[in-house]
């Protein structure tokens, strides 16, 4: 539950956090919203951190240092953006592909085979340079075959 601990307050994890934008705990705000993210139970004042002060410089310095990938120069959260975008724009080529094969649009496919692989191209070279995982998840579909 929620706590005091040297006169500062810590919500507990299953409880409803009125300062967060939708009320929710961080037990359900985590589950909603499907991240990485994952849950560590602690007990305050007791638990140790997770890292020491150097990691948390060195993880700091690596977020925020650029990558330039083509001239073009962003931080890592923002390359990992830029493939969550390129892995949608993939993803809508393949289910496009998948109408167009079950209508024979033939020119349509040859369309969305070339887009498919001008994408994962471009992906694959963000994820070398940047260090970010390739996630083959995220690029299927459902059920189609592509």
């Amino acid at each position: 539950g929620t706590q005091t601990i040297n006169g500062e307050k810590f919500i507990g994890f299953s409880d409803a956090d009125p300062s967060s934008p939708d009320g929710l705990s961080a037990e359900r705000a985590l589950q909603d919203y499907g991240c990485n993210h994952y849950t560590t139970p602690i007990i305050c004042g007791i638990s140790e951190p997770r890292y020491d002060a150097k990691e948390l410089a060195d993880l700091k310095t690596k977020a925020e240092t650029p990558i330039e990938i083509d001239g073009v120069s962003k931080k890592p959260y923002e390359w990992q953006q830029s493939m969550r975008s390129l892995e949608n724009a993939i993803r809508q080529q393949k289910w496009e592909k998948a109408i167009a094969t079950g209508a024979s649009k033939n020119e349509i496919v040859k369309g969305c085979n070339a887009k498919i692989k001008a994408y994962r191209e471009k992906y694959n070279q963000i994820s070398e340079k940047s260090g970010i995982s390739v996630d083959t998840k995220r690029l299927s579909i459902q059920n189609p075959k592509t």
